[in-house]
């Protein structure tokens, strides 16, 4: 039971801090200041992208800086500046829409009915 309260104080204390951190970017957005897209995964809908590591043969994962789960079902997109509750952004699909290359993912049969 100890142990139990530690993780909820422990998991309490991080839930608070990626709140203190999206005022902090949501702040930002609202002045108009540009953050970097550096952090920002490549060529996917994700806010996650992965590489290959060849030495170990284990597939790495690197999570976008600025996605936030912030508890309660709320994450968050502190590039955007964003909080939300909507179930499309706990997969972490992509608010921002940065370096996004979705004809990777789009059928040429879906792109050809579009046009």
């Amino acid at each position: 039971m100890k142990n139990r309260k530690k993780f909820n104080i422990v998991y309490q204390c991080k839930i608070a801090y990626n709140w203190i951190k999206m005022s902090i970017y949501w702040c930002i957005a609202n002045l108009d200041i540009q953050l970097s897209t550096k952090p920002i995964p490549n060529n996917t809908p994700y806010c996650y992208g992965h590489t290959f590591d060849e030495k170990s043969g284990e597939v790495i994962f690197k999570q976008c800086k600025y996605y936030q789960k912030l508890g309660g079902n709320c994450n968050g997109c502190g590039f955007l500046g964003i909080i939300t509750d909507d179930i499309l952004f706990e997969d972490q699909v992509k608010m921002c829409g940065v370096k996004e290359d979705i004809e990777q993912y789009v059928s040429d049969d879906y792109v050809k009915y579009q046009n």
